[in-house]
């Protein structure tokens, strides 16, 4: 048993003797052994050896790391950005109320009641618009630029719209 250990150590340190010769040789094998080839192109021709010094480009030499990988050409030109057209800018229109008179006021912003947050002695509400946006805020503050928050409630809360008299009630929905 220790015998053929032996051997098969020593098999491996030939093959390995010779792995090692033969990587240091370039990796070509001598001109007697038979796994020697030339290497064929498609067309049965031998394909010439690649080497880097028959490129007749001349490079100038460059510090270890200084290298600057991006300066390869002159700065590509980019053609000029159009100048964007103005679109006109919408104008609101006075809405005719029930008695016949105008009023410039906006459309109601649409908003959910989806909670409150109670902690230190005060109470916020939070809501959410149309647009994902989530608002908070307490009984008197202004939310969005448009409501004022009139009172927080356990299931609701009671909010103005700027710039009109009605109060809403909110109701608590759960998502």
């Amino acid at each position: 048993m220790v015998a053929a250990k032996r051997k098969t150590w020593i098999g491996l340190a030939a093959l390995a003797a010779f792995g090692g010769w033969w990587w240091l040789s370039g990796g070509e094998a001598p001109a007697g052994l038979p796994g020697r080839r030339e290497a064929v192109g498609q067309a049965g021709k031998a394909l010439p050896k690649i080497d880097i010094s028959r490129l007749d480009v001349e490079r100038e030499p460059a510090e270890f790391g200084r290298r600057n990988l991006f300066a390869f050409g002159p700065p590509v030109t980019l053609p000029p950005t159009p100048t964007p057209v103005p679109t006109p800018i919408p104008v609101a229109t006075p809405r005719a109320t029930a008695s016949g008179a105008e009023s410039m006021a906006p459309a109601s912003l649409n908003v959910t009641y989806i909670g409150t947050v109670e902690g230190q002695g005060s109470r916020v509400a939070v809501l959410l618009s149309d647009q994902l946006e989530v608002l908070t805020g307490r009984e008197g503050d202004l939310v969005a630029n448009r409501l004022r928050i009139v009172k927080i409630g356990l299931e609701s809360v009671d909010v103005r719209d700027v710039g009109a008299e009605s109060v809403r009630r909110l109701a608590l929905e759960g998502r």
